[in-house]
């Protein structure tokens, strides 16, 4: 698949992760816009490949906030991309 983790996507091309979505380019209460490449939403990510996980490290993702409301679990934070805890 060919992707280029420079562009400004909204919805990301992803092989095994679907909806990924891109939370920048939207407009703020305080008049502001938000920035690309920041912050990204999605469903699950357990089953990405080893090019999906190169594709969001290039992309700039560093860390994932998984919310699970079933466990009471407010946010568990995952360091990606080879970042330190």
């Amino acid at each position: 698949m060919k992707r280029n983790p420079n562009l400004n996507y909204a919805c990301l091309p992803m092989e095994n992760a679907y909806n990924v979505r891109e939370l920048g380019g939207y407009a703020t209460k305080k008049g502001s816009v938000t920035n690309h490449h920041q912050f990204l939403r999605s469903e699950n990510l357990t089953d990405i490949t080893e090019e999906d996980k190169t594709f969001l490290i290039e992309y700039g993702l560093q860390r994932l906030l998984t919310y699970e409301a079933e466990k009471k679990h407010l946010f568990t934070q995952i360091h990606f991309g080879g970042m330190r805890q």
